[in-house]
Parts: structure tokens; C-alpha cells; sequence
């Protein structure tokens, strides 16, 4: 909001209006520092007068009604004294000075600039400022069916351009103005027209948004779509009946302001103007703010001038004024034109035009969109011109008959409409494939209708803007939208279409590639095989389908040149093999055919260079070498329907592991042709590798366990296609008996890698330690595991010897580390165990070299060091089944900060054995630093306020697994200490949000209710809380000065209710408060403006009204340990079949009870919030079936929500008070 400093007038001594300071000196004021020195310290010291005496000494006086901030500038705004409808705003930058005085009734301006020398004054022409007297005409004695009387409505959210970054905002429901740059900086407070009804204010925003239409910007009635977009690149039209800004006018705007980096709109007036003058105003209007100036008249002879022209015929400017039945952009082609501007050109050069959405070449046609009967709609039809340059094409195709179309603006024709016209006047040219022209149409309004007889073929529409018959002097500015309906006569005979179908695509080949297997950039149809579609001239390729007719049986032979690789097919035969890198070059081979229509495919890519290049020829029975006509090309024939062929994918397979290949045999059969292609795809199943893929036969490569299946497609000469499907089984291996199990692993390490994150290249069992399943000699690696039977309890020693890194375990404990890079080297190490069974795991890798070697010995009771002999190893635990462990986190614990350092003691237990491991994990929660995460006690320090989950994993000497979670609650930091906490928030707001929603930017504490936190001037809020410390009993008087809103809370009771959007306001309010400390809140939001004010004092027994001492506030915690929830059946709250009760009995605990259904809350979900947002954690315990209890954390005294989702969906919000 806007800072007022009242009561001080500062005397400028100008020159008075009327006299020509144009054939003046410009004034110098002093330099920039000058003069931002003698304005503050004037203003600071509340002097009347400052003084510039200009050469003839007469004066003007400036009255300064207001001293704003934007940023690092000052800026002074105000009025001249005794001079109605005047105002003045000067800007002290960093980059100098800037600024205008404006006697709007005197249509006099002066503009403050500067430059290396010091800061002047000069006189301007007012119209180079903003727009001066445009004129605000009455109603047309035509009914707009407008209303009489005042009445209430909702403004509906239309926007015409969704995520355009420009935006502009037809504000049509009023608007509160504070702005230097209006009315000498005193607020305007604009109200809503009541006589607008919804329709009046949908046609202006369609109005407008046609005028628009070919530009990126969105003309839209949502204010939060306005304000998400960057400052400089909106803009807000006040669309209202107050003309405070200039009485009198139908609409005013500072040139060039879309651009400026503050709020400053423009203006549209409605009182007593007809519909059709609003919607032109608002589009004129905005046009001055993208940089447009006046389109008026200057007869050369000079009897004539005027700031406006009215227009002729039934045609006027945009920048001009009054009615006429179409009104347009203009470049100053009229007569006597005193504005040769390009008015499209300069505001694209501000927002730039839309994408092009329809191509301007045949290649690039957009094919019509058309029922089965043919009918065309406006619904699937549009396009938009976009200039005087752009035209959209269209193609159709059709086997002959009546064709009616018709293509109008979207917004109506100029014989229709009582509030405005569309921008585009209709001229459409159809052509055939041949680039023939075959009608055009246009019509004395601004649609335009095709009605004809058409031969069988494909045609294409032209739609493209006209000078028209209204008055344009050329189509200059007939663009905008339009739409396309009718009817095309339906093509009934395929066979006939000529041409061929092309698929476009965009990629880096150095051979062709699978075009079957991509996406085409775009796709259409052409008379033969041209390059004319492709969008870029490196890095792409085509492939063309179609059929060629050959008249006469016999042998023809094909010849393609390219520039780089093709490939010709026909009947599905390659035919002709260009591929590759390459310049220029031809290839050619032949091929017997019959008479008749034959399948023909073509492909074609161009990897770089400028050469790109492609012809296709052929000779035959009867003729020489010539290139492919285009009338034996066609896009589809029907002379004989073609009879699908048959896939064959096999029977579905079964296999077990260990297996490297598999072989699935599948076969087609054609019985009016051939099969040309077979194609495997993989439909399910793991990932595993495939060759054979366009083979009979399908070949799949160190399968792992799971189910595949698999698709063959065959393709016939006729491209018809069939598919069939088939399942391979991998099962298993035999697990059971002697040996070990492996899984063997490709990769580059130079340590153990963690096996169990990668995918091994195949599995199998072998009868030892063996390296022979290895297919390479470099970067591989193993697992053996299984067990290993000890006949005596006692200690063993386990040896390895390997090239390069191993590890060997028993029941999951690490034995003998011998990791790394190295030649042949021996580990030992040495376990307890008893007789039976035991799971043994070896890890091994091997990364360059000639040496890889893996030995594994041992040495016991009675037994000297050996190989580990193969009878004592197996794949199972063939005794009795071991029984898994079972592990114990603790139980859940809760702390508050300052504490951050917490002990958890874990255990585990095993029914036929012994814990070899434990292993901790943290699961959730914030960052902490974890110490003994191998053994039962886990240490953590480093807490922080939050929710962890940690797991705890033991392992029993089978290697059996068991695990158990616990969780760690961090609460906050419960110790006072003076000042108070604060959330910081971002938004755009007109009342206090609930803050409790929204997420702040930061956190923190202050010493009072300071506004020093925050990041930015405007579109922020604040939410201090803690306690505030009362001595003595009795009735207190607390008050809130701000701008904009604020609320002030005691023990969760609004005391104090300053809300809204304002200028520095006071409000106070009072409460009987005991003698100790009591919970206190203040809430606090700014809008927009450099004024952002925040005052917070008090009064009670013995206190006059003062600041609140810092002293006497305190961060939240001193009264946790007495806190209760509150037993005031005020608190009690229902929420549809939900209660929350109280029961002071359980302390900190709530009490649900459900009415309606017995099970709704089973495995809800429940949240509590206090009225600053902050978020608790919180338990449900379920006590009977409607009888649930919820376990909070200590909480502090205040006002919180408990929000609950049940199993219907439902959210419940429910209230509670701590005390």
C-alpha cells in the first residue's frame, strides 16, 4: 500500500499553461542528486515551497499528495493547485530521472529527464504521453438488450490463450487504485458497472481477444492468471463507470505502460457508452499500452487535422474512433494518414505472433476434418491468419459430386452483430492436385462460400484474408479467426485417388533405420516421391506407400538416385538397395510383374550435408528409362481384396534352468500372396536378450526365471498383417542335492560390487568353487552359495586364494575378506561351529588380467587345511528346517529438542540357533548421523524436529532374515526464551488466508513484531506467535496499526480485527487477562505498495498505551507442562458422522465417536494443525467399534484443527482449544 505524507505542498515554479515552452530551452533542475536531495529534504522538513524559475518567471504550483518507494526509486506524485484534472508524478532512479506533468483539461504535458549533465524539464505533446480525449460515445439507437436496472453478477473465468506468457486482465468487477501515475497519486476507488450483464461481458472478452487473436497473449477475466504472469508483461484494463483518471473520456492509457515493471492499468469508461464503444475502447486502450499511437488525419493543404479518424465507408482504425461495421489495425493507408505506423509489427515486436497453425503449402496441408457423411463442423475446423503474409491450407479428398463450404470469422459477420465484428474478411481459392486453380469465392461480407461440382481427387482450400468490400485500402490487417463448415461429396472409390502417402520423421542414421519402430513427425499425401514436406535439410527421413499400375506384364527395372540411403520394395520385394552414407548415387534392379496395381514402399534418409537428393525411374515392356508418372502412382487401390495372411508363433515352451538359448520356430502363410516380413516383439517377462527379431525363428539368450511372452506379426505383398502369440517358462533349477549354486555376473570393478543390486548374466549349479560357467576371461564376477555340513562342533578356519578380489561367509558372518585388486593371494579367518549344517557364501571378480584364480580351503577338528571336498557341500538344508529369527527394534520413543542424541537397544532371538548379524537402517525421516549400525544398540545424535523410522535386521547362522521397525517422534524445542516465532509466507491475498493451508518460505524467531524477515515489499505475510507476560490482573486494551490486514489472538480469542486491504489503519479490542503468561498470535498480510506497516501496542492496569516491550514476550513453551484440552462445550465440534468429544481424564488424548458407521475410521488418516500451520503428528487407536481415542503430543495453549480422512474419502475438520 501507498505511504501518505499529509499536509505538505512543495511549490514548483513551471510555466503556466498556454504559454510555448516548446520554442523554449528545456529547464534544468540541477542533477540528479540535486534534486533528490532538495525534494527530501523539503519533504523531510515539511517546507511549502520548492523553487525553479524558468526565463520569464511565471510559475506553477505542484501540490505533492504522496512520497512512494518502487525499489531503489523515489517517487513523488501529485496535482497542480487550482487546476482540476491535473497530476504529476517524478521518478529519481538509478538510471536518472523521469516523469510528466498533465493538465489533462489543457491537453498539456512536460516530461522530467535526464541525462549525464543533470535533470531538465521540457514541454511534450500530451498525445506522446497518453491518450487525450478519446471520445466516449452514447448508446446507438439500436438495442444492445442491455438492462435497465442495476443488478448483481458473477464475472465468469474465460481466458483466450491459456499459458501464453503475456496476459492481460479485463477487470470488470471493480477495482481499489492507489498509483502514482493516476489521479496526482490519491486512490481511485473504481466500482463495478451493475448495468453489465454476463453476456455484455463474454462478447467484450471475445471482442477483444479477437482484435488479439494472432498475437501469444491471453485476454482473460481470472485475476490469478494475471498475476502469475511477470511484471512487465501484463496488463490490467479497469473496465468501469468511474472516470476519475479522466473525466469525461471514454477511456485513457499511458503509451508504452505494458512494458513498465509496476502496476499501472489502463482505462475504459462505461457511463452512458454503448457496447460496441467498450469493446473498442478496451482494444484501442491497450494498443497505447503496447506502444500504439493515434491514427488521425493531416490534410496537406492544412485546413484540416484531426487527432482521430472516423473512418470511411464502413471501415475505421483501431487507433482511431467512432462506428463502423469493421474495425481493424492499421498502417496509415487511408487518406491523409498523419500515422504511418506498423501497428501489427510493433506489437509483435512486444509479444510476438502465435505459432503458425496451418501449413502454406500443399506438402503441409491440414487435412479437413469431416463426418462419415461427409459434413464439415466449426467445432474440428479453425484456424486463425495471422498476418497479411499467412495463408492455412486445407486438403480434402473426395469421388466427385456437390461440395459446399463456407468460411466466416469466429465471432460473427458484419451483417449480425450488434457489438462487434471479427477482424477477417474471407477470400478462398481452391485448388486441385495439380496446383490448378479450380473456383474462388468471396462474398460482400466477411464470410466467403464455395458451392461447385467437383471431379473425383484430392483438392485443396486456401483460406486467406481479403481487402473486402467495407472500406480496407488493403488486407493489411483482415486476420483473426475463423471457422469452416459444410459439406464435401464423400469419396466412395479409392481406387481412383492418385498420389502416394508419406510418413516424415526427424533422426541421426548412418544406415536406414526401423521406420516402423518410430513416430512420425508428421504424415500426408503427395503426387510422388518429393522431399517438399520435410522441415529440416539434415537429419531426416520418409518412407512413401502407395501402389503402381503396370500396364503391360513383364520385366521392370527400378533405379533410384539418392543422396544418402533408400531402398525400393515392391509386392514387398526389395528391389532396389541405395542405403548407406553417401553422395549422389544411382542403384537399380529389376523385377517381373504382372498387369495390374502393385504394392510399392520406398525409403529414404539424409544424415547431413546439402545435397540431399532423391529420384525414382523405372523402364519396362514398351518404353525407355523415364521417371515414375505421377498417374500410375496411387495412394490405395481395391481391385481384388486381399486376403489376410495366417501367423504362426508355435506352442507355448517350457524350459529350466540353467539354459542358455532357446529357440521359438514360428511360420506365416499367405494364400493370395506372400509373406514379406515377420516381426517378433516381446509382450511380458523379464529382460532378456533377443536376435531373430525379423526372422521365422526368434531366438531368446540366458533367460532368467519367469514367464515370456512373446508376438510374431507376418505381413503380407498386400501389407495385411496377422499376428499369433506364444509362452516360454523358464523354471527353476533342481535346488535339491549336492553342489552349489552360482550366478555369474559381467562388470568393471575394483572392488566387490553388491551382487544383489545387479542382474546376473545367467545362473546355474556347480559341484565346487568353479570359475568354468565364466564366458569371459576379464570383468566378471560370482556368488556361489549353499551349505556346508560340519561333523564336529569346533573352530575352522577358512582359506581363499584369488585373482583378483573374494569374501567368503558363514550364516551370513563375514570369515575371510580378501578383496581388491591383486595377483593370486591367500585370507584366512577363523568361526565357532556346530555340527550340522551351515550357509556358506563365496563373492569373487576378476578385472584384468591372465591370472584369475579361486581356491577355497579349510582346516577344523581334526582335519588339516584341504580343498573344500564336494560331499560336504549342497544346494539346500536338507536336515531339519531352520526357523527364522526374530528381531526387536524397542519400543517407539518420543523426545524434545534440545535434546539430539537418542540410544536405541534392539535385540534378537533364535529358536534352533544363534544371531550372527545385526544390521540398522534408517527408513524415513530427517537427516541424522547414525553410530554402531552393526550391532543390537544403535547410537544416533544430530536430531532433528521430525518423525524417523528405523529397521532392524538379524540374521541366525542358517542365514535366515527377520526384521522390526521402530519409530523415533523428534518434538520441538519445548524452552522459552524472549521474542517471538515467526512463519513466513508468499501470496496474493485481499482478506487474511488461512495460513494454517500454506507452506512458509521461512521460519524463525524476532524480538517483537518486526517486518524485517521478510524477502520483499508487497505479496507477503506473517504469523508471529508466543507468549506475552502479564503482571498484573485485570482488563487489557491491545491495538493493531497496519497496512494491509492483521488480527491479533489472546489464549486463542480474536482480540483484534484489522483485516482487509487498506492504508495504515488503527483498530483495537480488549480482554480480561490473569496475571501470567498467555498464549498471543498476530497475523499480517501486505498486497501491494512500498507503505507495508506493522504497529502492535497495549494499555491495561497501570500501563498506558504503549509499544509492547520486547520484555515481556516470549517463544511458546513455558506452559506445555499444564497444558489440557479444553472442557468449554464451545470447543466441541461435529462434523457429519463424526464427533470429537473431550475426555480430561486421558490427559493428552481426544476422543472420536463415530455415528453413522461403525467402521469409517478403520485405517483413517489423522492430522493436527494450530492456527499458525504448524503440523503434529498424531496416533488412532480404535476402543470399540465407535469409541476411538487420538494420541497427541504435548501441544501448546491455542486454537487447533484436527483433520481426519476416513475410508468413504471424506475429509472431517474438527475444532479443539488447548488451555
Amino acid at each position: 500500500m501507498v505511504k501518505l505524507y499529509l499536509n505538505l505542498v512543495l511549490v514548483f515554479l513551471l510555466q503556466l499553461p498556454g504559454l510555448p515552452l516548446f520554442a523554449q530551452e528545456p529547464v534544468f533542475l540541477g542533477t540528479k542528486a540535486e534534486l533528490l536531495s532538495s525534494f527530501t529534504e523539503k519533504a523531510n522538513a515539511r517546507s511549502t515551497a520548492i523553487r525553479h524559475t524558468l526565463p520569464d518567471g511565471v510559475s506553477l504550483p505542484l501540490k505533492i499528495n504522496t512520497h512512494t518507494r518502487e525499489g531503489s526509486a523515489e517517487i513523488w506524485s501529485g496535482e497542480v493547485e487550482a487546476q482540476a484534472n491535473s497530476t504529476f508524478f517524478l521518478k529519481v532512479h538509478k538510471d536518472g530521472v523521469s516523469g510528466n506533468i498533465i493538465l489533462l483539461d489543457q491537453k498539456i504535458a512536460y516530461e522530467y529527464y535526464s541525462t549525464e549533465t543533470g535533470a531538465y524539464l521540457r514541454q511534450v505533446a500530451i498525445q506522446d504521453v497518453l491518450c487525450v480525449g478519446l471520445e466516449a460515445h452514447a448508446k446507438e439507437a439500436v438495442s444492445e438488450q442491455e438492462p435497465v436496472t442495476a443488478q448483481s453478477i458473477s464475472i465468469p473465468d474465460l481466458q483466450s490463450q491459456p499459458g501464453a506468457r503475456s496476459v492481460v486482465l479485463l477487470d470488470f468487477d471493480g477495482e481499489y487504485v492507489v498509483n502514482p501515475y493516476w489521479n496526482g497519486g490519491n486512490p481511485i476507488n473504481a466500482i463495478q458497472d451493475p448495468y453489465l450483464t454476463s453476456d455484455a461481458i463474454y462478447r467484450t472478452w471475445e471482442s477483444v481477444s479477437e482484435d488479439f487473436m494472432p498475437f501469444n497473449i491471453n485476454i482473460t477475466t481470472n485475476e490469478e492468471v494475471f498475476y502469475r504472469a511477470p511484471a512487465g508483461l501484463r496488463m490490467r484494463v479497469i473496465i468501469t463507470p468511474t472516470d476519475i483518471a479522466y473525466p469525461g473520456v471514454g477511456g485513457v492509457a499511458y503509451i508504452g505502460s505494458f512494458s513498465w515493471q509496476q502496476e499501472t492499468p489502463c482505462w475504459a469508461f462505461t457511463n452512458n457508452s454503448s457496447m460496441r464503444a467498450i469493446v473498442h475502447t478496451v482494444s484501442h486502450e491497450l494498443g497505447h499500452t503496447l506502444g500504439l499511437y493515434h491514427d488521425g488525419q493531416n490534410y496537406p493543404d492544412g485546413t484540416h487535422k484531426y487527432e482521430y479518424y472516423t473512418g470511411h465507408q464502413s471501415w475505421r482504425p483501431i487507433m482511431g474512433t467512432g462506428f463502423s461495421s469493421i474495425i481493424q489495425w492499421s498502417k496509415g493507408e487511408y487518406p491523409y494518414a498523419n500515422n504511418n505506423e506498423d501497428d501489427l509489427l510493433i506489437m509483435a515486436n512486444r509479444i510476438g505472433y502465435k505459432p503458425d497453425d496451418h501449413g502454406n503449402t500443399h506438402t503441409a496441408a491440414t487435412p479437413l476434418l469431416a463426418l462419415d457423411n461427409g459434413f464439415v463442423t466449426k467445432e474440428t475446423n479453425k484456424g486463425i491468419i495471422e498476418h497479411a503474409a499467412d495463408v492455412d491450407i486445407f486438403s480434402f479428398r473426395t469421388g466427385g459430386g456437390a461440395l459446399n463450404l463456407t468460411v466466416e470469422p469466429r465471432i460473427g459477420a458484419a451483417n449480425n452483430t450488434l457489438y462487434t465484428t471479427g477482424n477477417l474478411d474471407v477470400v478462398l481459392t481452391l485448388k486441385d492436385i495439380n496446383n490448378n486453380v479450380v473456383a474462388t469465392a468471396e462474398s460482400q461480407y466477411l464470410y466467403a462460400t464455395l458451392d461447385l461440382q467437383l471431379t473425383p481427387g484430392i483438392y485443396y482450400l486456401y483460406v486467406d484474408g481479403a481487402k473486402g468490400n467495407y472500406g480496407a485500402n488493403s488486407d493489411y490487417a483482415s486476420i483473426g479467426g475463423y471457422q469452416i463448415s459444410g459439406i464435401i461429396p464423400v469419396d466412395n472409390n479409392p481406387q481412383n485417388e492418385q498420389g502416394l502417402f508419406y510418413s516424415y520423421y526427424h533422426g541421426n542414421w548412418s544406415m536406414l533405420p526401423d521406420f516402423s519402430t518410430l513416430t512420425p513427425v508428421k504424415t500426408g499425401s503427395l503426387a510422388n516421391f518429393s522431399l517438399e514436406p520435410r522441415s529440416q535439410n539434415n537429419y531426416y527421413g520418409f518412407t512413401y506407400t502407395g501402389y503402381i499400375e503396370t500396364y503391360t506384364a513383364g520385366t521392370y527395372t527400378f533405379y533410384t538416385t539418392s543422396d544418402d540411403g533408400s531402398k525400393l520394395y515392391i509386392n514387398g520385394q526389395e528391389v532396389v538397395n541405395n542405403d548407406g552414407l553417401h553422395a549422389a548415387v544411382e542403384k537399380s534392379g529389376a523385377i517381373y510383374l504382372t498387369a495390374g496395381k502393385h504394392p510399392i514402399l520406398l525409403s529414404y534418409f539424409e544424415r547431413s550435408g546439402s545435397a540431399e537428393t532423391l529420384a525414382v525411374s523405372y523402364e519396362g515392356p514398351g518404353f525407355s528409362k523415364q521417371p515414375i508418372p505421377d498417374g500410375v502412382l496411387f495412394q490405395e487401390t481395391i481391385d481384388e481384396p486381399n486376403v489376410a495372411p495366417t501367423a504362426n508363433a508355435g506352442p507355448d515352451i517350457s524350459v529350466e534352468l540353467p539354459i542358455y538359448n532357446v529357440a521359438i520356430p514360428g511360420s506365416g502363410s499367405d494364400p493370395d500372396g506372400s509373406i514379406s516380413s515377420y516381426t517378433w516383439t516381446q509382450i511380458s517377462g523379464p529382460a532378456v536378450t533377443l536376435s531373430g527379431l525379423t526372422t521365422p525363428t526368434l531366438s531368446m539368450h540366458n533367460p532368467v526365471l519367469g514367464v515370456y511372452e512373446f508376438q510374431l506379426k507376418v505381413t503380407d505383398n498386400e501389407r495385411a498383417s496377422a499376428v499369433d502369440s506364444v509362452r516360454v517358462f523358464v523354471n527353476p533349477q533342481d535346488n535339491n542335492g549336492p553342489g552349489l549354486i552360482y550366478n555369474y555376473y559381467h562388470g568393471n570393478w575394483s572392488m566387490l560390487p553388491d551382487f544383489s543390486t545387479l542382474i546376473p548374466y545367467k545362473t546355474g549349479t556347480v559341484a565346487n568353487f568353479s570359475l568354468e560357467p565364466r564366458k569371459n576371461s576379464n570383468l566378471f564376477g560370482f556368488t556361489f552359495s549353499g551349505y556346508i555340513d560340519i561333523s564336529t562342533a569346533g573352530t575352522y578356519t577358512f582359506y581363499t586364494t584369488s585373482d583378483d578380489g573374494s569374501k567368503l561367509y558363514i550364516n551370513g558372518q563375514e570369515v575371510v575378506n580378501n578383496d581388491g585388486l591383486h595377483g593370486a593371494r591367500e585370507k584366512s579367518g577363523s568361526i565357532a561351529l556346530t555340527a550340522g549344517k551351515h550357509a556358506i557364501l563365496v563373492s569373487y571378480f576378476e578385472q584384468y588380467g591372465s591370472g584369475e584364480a579361486l581356491q577355497v580351503s579349510y582346516a577344523g577338528p581334526g582335519i588339516s587345511k584341504q580343498a573344500i571336498p564336494d560331499a560336504l557341500l549342497s544346494k539346500t538344508n536338507t536336515g531339519t528346517p531352520n526357523q527364522a529369527p526374530t528381531a526387536n527394534a524397542g519400543p517407539d520413543i518420543n523426545v524434545a529438542l534440545p535434546q539430539n542424541t537418542v540410544t536405541i537397544e534392539g535385540s534378537g532371538s533364535d529358536p534352533d540357533g544363534t544371531i550372527s548379524a545385526y544390521a540398522w537402517t534408517r527408513i524415513s525421516g530427517p537427516a541424522v548421523t547414525l553410530s554402531n549400525t552393526n550391532s543390537q544398540s544403535l547410537v544416533l545424535s544430530d536430531l532433528l524436529e521430525g518423525v524417523y523410522e528405523f529397521k532392524l535386521t538379524v540374521t541366525d547362522n542358517s542365514g535366515a532374515t527377520a526384521t522390526d521397525i521402530m519409530k523415533l517422534t523428534v518434538y520441538p524445542d519445548n524452552t522459552s526464551s524472549q521474542g517471538l516465532s515467526y512463519q513466513y509466507y508468499h501470496g496474493n491475498w485481499s482478506m487474511l488466508p488461512d495460513f494454517s493451508t500454506l507452506t512458509p518460505v521461512k521460519t524463525g524467531t524476532v524480538a517483537n513484531f518486526s517486518l524485517e524477515p521478510r524477502t520483499q515489499n508487497s505479496t507477503y505475510g506473517l504469523v508471529f506467535s508466543g507468549t506475552i507476560d502479564i503482571s498484573t490482573a485485570g482488563t487489557y486494551t491491545f491495538y493493531t496499526t497496519s497496512d494491509d490486514g492483521s488480527k491479533l489472538y489472546i489464549n486463542g480469542q480474536e482480540v483484534v480485527n484489522n483485516d482487509g486491504l487498506h492504508a495504515a489503519v488503527e483498530k483495537s479490542g480488549a480482554i480480561y487477562l490473569t496475571a501470567g503468561k498467555h498464549p498471543i498470535l498476530l497475523s499480517y498480510f501486505e498486497r501491494y505498495g512500498s507503505g507495508d506497516i506493522l504497529d502492535v501496542s497495549y494499555e491495561g492496569p497501570g500501563i498506558s498505551k504503549q509499544a509492547i516491550p520486547n520484555a515481556v514476550l516470549t517463544t511458546a513453551g513455558a506452559q506445555l507442562a499444564t497444558a489440557n484440552i479444553s472442557n468449554a462445550a464451545a470447543e466441541v465440534s461435529t462434523n457429519g458422522s463424526v464427533h470429537l468429544l473431550q475426555n480430561p481424564a486421558l490427559g493428552n488424548r481426544l476422543k472420536l465417536e463415530v455415528v453413522s458407521a461403525t467402521e469409517i475410521l478403520q485405517k483413517g488418516k489423522v492430522v493436527i494443525y494450530d492456527i499458525t500451520g504448524r503440523r503434529y503428528n498424531a496416533v488412532l487407536d480404535q476402543k470399540s467399534s465407535s469409541y476411538w481415542e487420538v494420541k497427541t503430543p504435548q501441544l501448546y495453549p491455542g486454537i487447533y484443527i484436527l483433520l481426519l480422512q476416513t475410508l468413504d474419502g471424506q475429509q472431517h475438520r474438527l475444532r479443539f482449544m488447548v488451555e
